[in-house]
Formats: structure tokens, C-alpha cells, sequence
């Protein structure tokens, strides 16, 4: 049997090769997920709710969406038609993640099956594609090196005594 790519589109049963780091999701017209970005980004309208209330919470990031919403130029952030802050860099546009979310999108990037404990470099690299804060590769480096799984399989790379 061979592989046959089918685009995110024509492929309603998305398949290993069509899934982001957040696991497979369906089309947005079929959900009700809100597209806020990209493809490869979309917030299900069932955490729409839990990421606006989690960006009304930060402290960090309620100063640059009240600037936003009146109009202020904040340095390449913007807001979504649905309220959510994401950052323009060139052509790319990443949501920025408020803090209480941290933990659990690097979950999503790095525990869940589809991805499997792939390392900091790797994380990085899935976080890096659809979000963005401030120290978001400290914050990488720290749950890579601090993953259970990871410790427990992780290869000794010492010389022998």
C-alpha cells in the first residue's frame, strides 16, 4: 500500500500527515472552530471562551489589548476579529499565548501521541509555527528537561566509568 497526500481540505478524516501539533481537527465550517490565523491554528469555538477570559486575566497582556481595541500601534500585535492577540512578523502571524495557557500548549506540543517527546528543538519548533510570549524558549527548554518521560528514556550519552 502507498501513502497518498490528500490536502486538509479534501481530507475530512485527517490523517498523521495533515494533523498540527494540537492533533487532528475537523473543518471549520463542520465545528464551529474559529479560524484565527492560519490552517494550521484554529481555536475550537469550545476554547474560544477559555482563551478570551484567559487574556482578560493576564496582567501582562491586558495593558496591549485595551491599547489595541483604541486604536494604539502596539509593536506588531494584533487583535482577531474574535478578540484574540496574535503577532505579524513578515507573512507569519502567531497567536500569543496568555500565561495560565502556557502549560498546557506545551503539552499539546510535546506530550500528546501524535507528537511523542520529541525534544527541545523539536518543541520549539512546533511552538514556533502558530504561537508566541515572551520567553517562550526558556519556558521550552524548562518542560523538555523536566518531562518524566523524557528523564526516564532518555538516552546516557556519558563515557563509561
Amino acid at each position: 500500500p502507498t501513502i497518498q497526500y490528500n490536502p486538509r481540505k479534501a481530507n475530512i478524516i485527517t490523517d498523521a500527515l495533515s494533523r498540527s501539533c494540537l492533533g487532528p481537527r475537523e473543518k471549520p465550517e463542520s465545528t464551529g472552530a474559529v479560524m484565527t490565523l492560519t490552517t494550521s491554528s484554529v481555536v475550537p469555538k469550545a476554547e474560544l471562551q477559555l482563551w478570551k477570559s484567559a487574556l482578560a486575566e493576564d496582567f501582562n497582556l491586558m495593558d496591549v489589548v485595551k491599547r489595541l481595541r483604541e486604536g494604539q500601534n502596539c509593536g506588531g500585535l494584533h487583535l482577531t476579529p474574535q478578540g484574540l492577540l496574535y503577532m505579524q512578523q513578515e507573512d507569519r502571524r502567531r497567536l500569543v499565548v496568555p500565561t495560565s495557557l502556557r502549560q498546557r500548549i506545551l503539552r499539546e506540543c510535546h506530550d500528546i501521541p501524535s507528537v511523542g517527546h520529541v525534544g527541545i528543538r523539536r518543541t520549539l519548533e512546533l511552538l514556533e509555527r502558530s504561537y508566541h510570549w515572551k520567553h517562550m524558549r526558556t519556558d521550552a527548554t524548562s518542560y523538555v528537561r523536566t518531562c518524566p518521560v523524557c528523564q526516564m528514556v532518555k538516552a546516557d550519552h556519558r563515557k563509561k566509568a
